[in-house]
């Protein structure tokens, strides 16, 4: 069946040229999609006293389209990176160099899907077996995941077409990564060559085209917001061919991985105090990482050495405590040990922090504290912790086995979910932010 599956693969691989020398159909581009239209809190709320809880209420979950993240002991494989044969061009990854086989860069001439069929015919004939098995062993050995292996291939394709224009490097980044197995189109526009990328996960901020009901978000060769195209021509693909995977955004590494220097970071509220290492090569890897629902955010695992470290000292710091005791003790330390700023502030644009990042950046905001909080919760405490949304802002809501415990909060599936708040300064487990004490929240599923 594999061998099947593989000849079935080589195909479409090996018929590619044919079907860019083609029908090209044109699609129009849609504008990139927001998370949440409505504006963050620029100054937050102090909880001076303890409201009067809401009415116990049912909540129906957002129809998320998540799949429960199952921890699976995985064994690293022994994967030995040979040396590529013959000569070799350096390109940097990850704060490293690494060698990638040499090849022959080639140009288009007049950028029409003919042109573009030549270009493939021409790589098609080089040593691509070799280049596709060193690429793909430096991203097994590296743990890197589908956007880490994209951000690869971009870099070693640069480096091969280091004098060339943006469509050259766009016309040979697609030629790899497709015969690596990934679903990635090419289009042109008036004067420019795109890469079109699906991905599992709903991408935010980014604009996009749809074929056959697969959104494909729209990439030049470095990576530039695209906002400004009306319309792209791509190829057509026959609808019955499996024309590859598509990018999964998630990131559950299991082991250390080398991407430069760490440098500590102590971080307090004034009670609980802990000291991280923090990894600043990888943290800016994901400076750009695409943009994403919250709880993909949540469900991935960036650096495990830091989330040790992270949960050890923690643990040691609410030892004997009662679950209350805990709770309040944990999102104390969140609401104070951060400093608060939207991300427009910050960045200049939306940005979801993975839980590492919080270590990184000097400040961060409600999302970026309710992921921190909901791992705690879970991983210190082992109590059923969700991720809610209100028009503009985010935060928890944790079932406590203490039926004793009580405050703002909702049923859900016949549990009763207490309100946390990481972002209302002041404010203990059991207490919404009165801007919110009305309105029905979704319940984020992760």
């Amino acid at each position: 069946m594999t061998n099947d599956f593989r000849s079935f693969r080589n195909g479409v691989i090996n018929n590619y040229a044919s079907f860019l020398d083609g029908v090209w159909e044109r699609y129009d581009t849609y504008k990139p999609i927001k998370r949440d239209r409505v504006p963050k809190p620029v100054v937050l709320p102090n909880a001076e006293q303890i409201p009067q809880s809401l009415q116990f209420t049912d909540i129906t979950p957002l129809d998320f389209k998540a799949t429960p993240l199952v921890t699976v002991p995985v064994q690293k494989p022994n994967i030995t990176i040979v040396p590529p044969k013959g000569k070799t061009v350096d390109f940097i990854f990850g704060g490293k160099t690494l060698k990638g086989p040499q090849m022959s860069c080639v140009k288009l001439s007049t950028g029409d899907n003919k042109d573009i069929a030549t270009v493939w015919r021409t790589y098609q004939k080089s040593n691509v077996k070799e280049i596709i098995t060193i690429l793909q062993r430096l991203s097994i050995s590296s743990e890197l995941n589908d956007w880490f292996t994209f951000l690869m291939v971009q870099q070693y394709a640069n480096a091969i077409v280091y004098n060339g224009n943006n469509s050259d490097k766009v016309v040979l980044q697609h030629f790899l990564l497709a015969n690596m197995g990934f679903d990635v189109r090419i289009a042109r526009g008036e004067n420019q060559i795109y890469l079109l990328v699906p991905f599992k996960q709903q991408v935010y901020e980014r604009s996009y085209m749809t074929i056959n009901n697969q959104k494909y978000y729209i990439f030049n060769a470095n990576n530039d917001k695209i906002n400004d195209v009306k319309y792209l021509y791509s190829c057509v693909l026959p609808t019955d061919a499996y024309c590859g995977e598509t990018l999964d955004l998630l990131y559950n590494c299991k082991e250390k991985i080398e991407y430069g220097e760490y440098k500590a970071r102590c971080v307090s509220d004034g009670v609980i105090e802990v000291t991280i290492s923090v990894n600043n090569t990888l943290m800016e890897m994901l400076r750009h990482y695409p943009q994403m629902d919250v709880p993909e955010y949540a469900r991935s695992s960036v650096d495990p050495i830091l989330r040790n470290q992270f949960l050890t000292q923690m643990a040691n710091q609410i030892r004997g405590l009662s679950q209350e005791e805990a709770a309040n003790k944990i999102i104390h330390f969140v609401q104070y040990a951060f400093d608060y700023a939207t991300d427009e502030e910050q960045h200049g644009y939306e940005k979801t922090y993975f839980l590492e990042e919080n270590f990184y950046y000097q400040q961060n905001d409600c999302e970026d504290r309710s992921i921190i909080y909901a791992y705690l919760i879970r991983e210190l405490l082992g109590l059923e912790v969700h991720l809610i949304k209100f028009p503009g802002h985010e935060c928890t809501a944790v079932h406590f086995v203490d039926s004793r415990i009580c405050g703002d909060g909702y049923v859900y599936k016949g549990k009763r979910f207490i309100i946390c708040d990481p972002t209302y300064i002041g404010a203990k487990i059991g207490m919404c932010m009165p801007n919110y004490k009305n309105t029905k929240p979704i319940v984020e599923l992760w």
